[in-house]
């Protein structure tokens, strides 16, 4: 459990209200108020600290998955080329008309495109 900074926060000190009351009873409330707001102060510094780690710890798990991505995209991507480059020392015809097919159905398009703007 994170409890480094629920005892750093219980050693802050607060100054209390001094010399109130005849008997000292608005002394001895102030320090109880002081108390419970003391403890509150280090419960709430523990859960921002917790919820501190735990953020942190689901960012690099995030950067963790993204590289890991990354990676399996850029072999992915390697592969693909390759795989397109020996399809085409196969069969160097198909690639060229399939290459020129496309191009024309790509300018076509481009051109229609424009024209009716």
């Amino acid at each position: 459990m994170c409890c480094i900074v629920a005892d750093q926060a219980r050693n802050i000190t607060v100054a209390g209200v001094v010399g109130l009351g005849p008997k000292g009873g608005a002394r001895a409330m102030s320090e109880t108020i002081l108390d419970r707001a003391n403890d509150y102060l280090a419960e709430s510094a523990e859960r921002a600290f917790c919820a501190k780690i735990a953020v942190a710890g689901a960012i690099e798990d995030g950067i963790g998955t993204v590289k890991h991505a990354a990676k399996r995209g850029r072999l992915f991507a390697e592969e693909a080329v390759d795989h397109t480059a020996q399809t085409i020392k196969r069969n160097p015809v198909k690639a060229v008309a399939a290459s020129l097919a496309v191009g024309l159905i790509a300018g076509t398009l481009v051109g229609w495109k424009l024209r009716r703007r």
